[in-house]
């Protein structure tokens, strides 16, 4: 995440080439967010239909997210898709996290909703 944000902050100084900076720090965090997916243990079929759905979709909106800062082709595909499945997993995780309260599920809505909020800034801009 550091090598991100530096990569960011050269990019927007316009220091150096950023390209390889932003695609490490984008490959780390899209790997360790598809990890995460296989990580928690779940007890119902919704519980891990959720988790799985969002720690994915984040991999594949993070990996858009790149794509489209590097100026790549089919950024603006993995980002809508991405987009559309991290709403689902939210609002799954939001259903589950009304009926079940437990410290995963608040830590999955709100990394889920971070990466929905920058996917979408994204998408916009």
């Amino acid at each position: 995440m550091i090598i991100l944000l530096l990569a960011l902050v050269f990019r927007y100084l316009q220091i150096g080439e950023t390209a390889a900076m932003i695609g490490i720090g984008l490959t780390t965090l899209a790997v360790t967010s598809y990890l995460y997916a296989f990580l928690y243990k779940t007890e119902g079929l919704m519980e891990t239909l959720s988790i799985k759905l969002g720690h994915i979709a984040c991999a594949v909106a993070i990996v858009g997210i790149m794509f489209r800062l590097m100026q790549l082709p089919g950024s603006a595909t993995m980002l809508h898709i991405g987009a559309g499945s991290l709403t689902l997993g939210a609002i799954l995780v939001g259903y589950q996290l009304a009926t079940n309260h437990t410290s995963m599920m608040k830590q999955a809505t709100t990394r889920y909703l971070i990466v929905l909020v920058l996917t979408l800034i994204i998408i916009f801009l």
